[in-house]
């Protein structure tokens, strides 16, 4: 079985309609749902660890509160890869009768070296400041991403231990899911899409993140994009929530 592992934080009234709708369309399918309610904005990466650590199937697939697509994605998605994005077309569905397709195309140019490339530049005396014993950024990395953790993602559960968990030093939403892919191909995990659609609903936000956890988010990423793979082993060992999983 596989457990469909969400968070859900109530900043609109779009949020709670989609929740309901959620419910309503896997709750038809055999699959386990759980949902951790937050009642104050909790960084997502903290909250699927949570899921993760009272997880008890063998597959897990981290989803948003805002989507949904077909059962037999998420089946056909087992052990094609070490984490898998059970789709390869978005549609933006403002309301029931707007939907807009974006698809994404899995052989496009390296887009992510433009953007290393700015906040290397932005961010650069921030890192001094918090002085970091080794920094340099690293931009050839293969950024050809799939779809990242955002709306959905599935791998077997101990899998997602071994690999680290997600990384609770990111504070806000923002940079976590990249950081996760860079993560995976630095330790040569594998990650793939799979053919088949997925919905993402519309819902607006309250939420107005602060820029210096931004910056924070940043410089967390670029460690996993610029240490060696031993570097990074090393810094995921002194993960405080990964070894509280072990004792």
């Amino acid at each position: 079985m596989i457990t469909l592992a969400v968070s859900y934080y109530k900043d609109s009234i779009d949020r709670e309609i989609n929740l309901e709708k959620f419910i309503n369309y896997w709750s038809k399918y055999p699959v386990k749902i759980d949902i951790e309610k937050c009642k104050t904005f909790t960084p997502l990466m903290e909250v699927y660890n949570k899921l993760a650590k009272r997880c008890d199937t063998k597959y897990i697939a981290f989803t948003d509160i805002d989507v949904y697509f077909n059962y037999e994605q998420l089946e056909a998605a087992k052990d094609v890869a070490d984490f898998v994005n059970p789709f390869d077309t978005i549609y933006n569905v403002k309301d029931d009768k707007c939907i807009i397709q974006q698809k994404h195309n899995l052989h496009g140019p390296i887009l992510g070296k433009i953007l290393f490339e700015r906040y290397a530049t932005t961010i650069g005396k921030n890192i001094e400041n918090q002085k970091q014993t080794r920094f340099e950024w690293n931009l050839d990395i293969n950024w050809n991403t799939p779809f990242f953790v955002g709306l959905c993602v599935l791998t077997k559960l101990e899998t997602f231990f071994e690999f680290g968990m997600g990384n609770e030093y990111f504070k806000v939403w923002g940079c976590a899911d990249d950081e996760w892919y860079a993560r995976a191909e630095k330790l040569k995990y594998t990650w793939k899409n799979i053919p088949g659609d997925i919905f993402h609903r519309h819902h607006s936000s309250s939420n107005e993140i602060p820029k210096k956890l931004i910056r924070n988010n940043i410089i967390e990423l670029y460690k996993s994009i610029s240490y060696t793979e031993q570097e990074l082993k090393d810094y995921i060992s002194t993960w405080p929530w990964l070894n509280d999983n072990k004792n």
